[in-house]
């Protein structure tokens, strides 16, 4: 068995069990044990799962790991479906850019085009923006959250009500088939939410780690994100599940 189909099974298995035994998984598998300490230390490297002894538990659906965590980890991946996401814009566009760190690696790609409009609730992504003299910035407003720079609140989402745009990219907390999209802050969620339905089309920008994650906060079916950007490593069995519901699904190398 290939070690991401283990790392799918054990996902499917704590997801539904909120803990799992690593004696259960071996004996499920038929692998060693040491195999599935290490399955298990990887996972957790990558926020899926929380090691324990003796087995492993879902990560509290609150906490999310730190802005500068989340920017360092999967770079690679991120940057390729960044790049591709990018290539979804025309000149003249209308955007929404929200605050994930995946779709903040779309921003190097964006001085190319000419006469863009870009909304975003991000202070780092709107003083990034500034510097392009052919993009038009508007910044949401409203309560901001330190560690991330990000706006949200009764203020911003007063103020987004009133635009609509061609296209948005939206960053995910997590995604999965029992959840849909998932954020780890309400507030966010609902800004998400809002900027989905004001777009022409939406985009969701994933690398593999956010599969199977459930946050907090759910703000879209799986059906309601018309294109998912994301990478090879991404299970075949998830990419399938959304295009069954409809969704678009651009896998980068």
């Amino acid at each position: 068995m290939l070690q991401t189909e283990r790392h799918e099974m054990i996902m499917e298995k704590i997801l539904k069990e909120q803990s799992i035994k690593t004696i259960d998984i071996c004996n499920l598998l038929n692998v060693s044990r040491q195999t599935i300490r290490n399955d298990l230390e990887y996972l957790d490297s990558i926020g899926k799962l929380k090691k324990v002894h003796g087995g492993a538990i879902l990560e509290k659906k609150s906490i999310e790991p730190s802005f500068e965590t989340r920017s360092n980890n999967n770079l690679t991946e991120k940057k390729a479906i960044a790049a591709q996401a990018a290539q979804m814009i025309e000149d003249g566009d209308t955007i929404y850019l929200d605050i994930g760190t995946t779709v903040g690696e779309m921003i190097p790609h964006l001085n190319k085009f000419s006469n863009l409009t870009i909304i975003t609730n991000s202070i780092n992504f709107a003083y990034h923006l500034s510097q392009y003299k052919n993009i038009r910035v508007i910044c949401s407003g409203g309560e901001m959250r330190n560690s991330e720079k990000s706006l949200s609140g009764h203020i911003a989402r007063k103020i987004l009500e009133n635009y609509y745009v061609d296209k948005s990219f939206i960053g995910i907390g997590g995604v999965s088939e029992k959840a849909g999209y998932t954020d780890y802050y309400v507030d966010e969620a609902e800004i998400r939410k809002l900027m989905i339905h004001h777009s022409n089309i939406s985009y969701a920008l994933l690398d593999y780690s956010k599969v199977n994650v459930i946050a907090i906060a759910k703000y879209a079916n799986l059906s309601d994100i018309e294109t998912v950007i994301t990478d090879s490593k991404t299970p075949k069995s998830f990419r399938n599940i959304l295009e069954d519901n409809g969704v678009e699904v651009i896998t980068v190398e």
